[in-house]
C-alpha cells in the first residue's frame, strides 16, 4: 500500500511542476510573442531574399516595451484598470 502511495504522490508533483511550467510558459509568451513574431517575420524576409528592416524594426520595438512590461511595477489599482495586459 505504501509503494502505491509513492507513485500517487510522485504524479502529483510531477502535474505540479508540469502546471507550473505551462503557467510560466503562457506568461513568457504572451511578455514575448509579439517580439517572436516579428523576429521570425524578419527571417523569413531575409531567407526569401526580401528586405526585413521594417519587420527587423517592429521586433526591436515590441522587444523594448516587453523589457519595460517586465520590469514596471504594477499596483493593485492599476490591476483593477485592466492596465496589467
Amino acid at each position: 500500500m505504501q509503494i502505491r502511495q509513492q507513485k500517487g504522490q510522485s504524479l502529483s508533483e510531477y502535474l505540479l511542476i508540469l502546471g507550473l511550467i505551462a503557467v510560466t510558459s503562457i506568461a513568457v509568451v504572451g511578455t514575448l510573442g509579439s517580439t517572436i513574431r516579428a523576429q521570425v517575420a524578419a527571417m523569413t524576409q531575409e531567407l526569401a531574399g526580401q528586405d526585413s528592416a521594417a519587420a527587423t524594426g517592429l521586433a526591436n520595438a515590441h522587444a523594448g516595451k516587453a523589457l519595460i512590461d517586465a520590469t514596471e511595477q504594477l499596483g493593485l489599482d492599476r490591476l483593477r484598470a485592466g492596465e496589467g495586459n
